[in-house]
C-alpha cells in the first residue's frame, strides 16, 4: 500500500470506520491509523486509554462520546511506517434497548401468629408459599455509576393464610416478611460499564 503524507507527521485513519452495537447499548468503533514510524511516541501519547476516539469528522450514535479502550495495538511495518488498531467505546443510550428478562419461580417463608385472645392464645408456626419474578435488566452506565432501580411485580400469595384484618401487630397471621433483593454485575469498557442487574424477592 502506498501512503502519501498530505501533512508530514500526521497520524491517518485507513480502512474502514467499524461500529458495532450490543444489545445492551455499549457501542464499539474500531479503526486503524498509520503515521511514521518517527512519530510513533508523540501519537503514541495522544492515544491513551480512555482518551477521546479520534473520530475526526465522522459520527457514531454514541450520545456522549466514544473514549479509547484497551490500549492500541502497535504494529511497525517494514515501509517505515507504524499502524495503530485503536478501538473505542460509547453507548447508544442513558437506559436499557432491551426489555428485561422475566423468569418465574417461587419461594417460601416460615412464619409464627399469635392467635386467640390476649387471656388465651396459641403460638401457630405456619407456611406461606409465593410465586413470584426475577427480573434481568442490562444498561450501559458511565464508570462507577449505579444503574437506575426498576420496580418489579410484588410476589403473589399461593399457597397459606393472608394477613389477619386488623392486625394489631401481635395477635392473627402477621404481614407478609418478604424482601426485595438486587445484585449488580458490572464489566468495564474504560469510561463505561455495562451493568447487569437481577431483582428478585426472597
Amino acid at each position: 500500500m502506498t501512503i502519501y503524507e498530505t501533512t508530514p507527521g500526521e497520524l491517518y485513519a485507513t480502512g474502514q470506520l467499524s461500529i458495532s452495537i450490543f444489545p445492551s447499548g455499549l457501542i464499539r468503533v474500531d479503526q486503524t491509523f498509520v503515521c511514521k514510524t518517527t512519530e510513533v511516541a508523540t501519537h503514541r501519547s495522544e492515544l491513551k486509554i480512555e482518551d477521546d476516539f479520534p473520530l475526526g469528522s465522522r459520527s457514531t450514535p454514541a450520545i456522549d462520546g466514544v473514549f479509547i479502550y484497551p490500549s492500541p495495538q502497535e504494529l511497525q511495518r517494514s515501509d517505515g511506517f507504524t499502524d495503530f488498531v485503536v478501538s473505542g467505546y460509547g453507548r447508544a443510550s442513558d437506559t436499557s434497548l432491551i426489555e428485561p428478562t422475566k423468569e418465574t419461580y417461587r419461594f417460601t417463608k416460615n412464619q409464627r401468629a399469635n392467635l386467640g385472645t390476649a387471656e388465651d392464645f396459641i403460638v401457630n408456626s405456619f407456611t406461606r408459599v409465593f410465586e413470584a419474578q426475577r427480573w434481568t435488566d442490562t444498561v450501559v452506565m458511565p464508570k462507577g455509576v449505579d444503574p437506575p432501580f426498576i420496580e418489579i411485580p410484588l410476589p403473589i400469595l399461593k399457597e397459606g393464610p393472608p394477613p389477619s384484618p386488623g392486625y394489631d401487630g401481635y395477635f392473627g397471621y402477621p404481614p407478609y416478611n418478604y424482601t426485595l433483593e438486587f445484585e449488580t454485575r458490572k464489566t468495564n469498557y474504560g469510561k463505561f460499564d455495562e451493568c447487569v442487574t437481577t431483582y428478585f424477592y426472597d
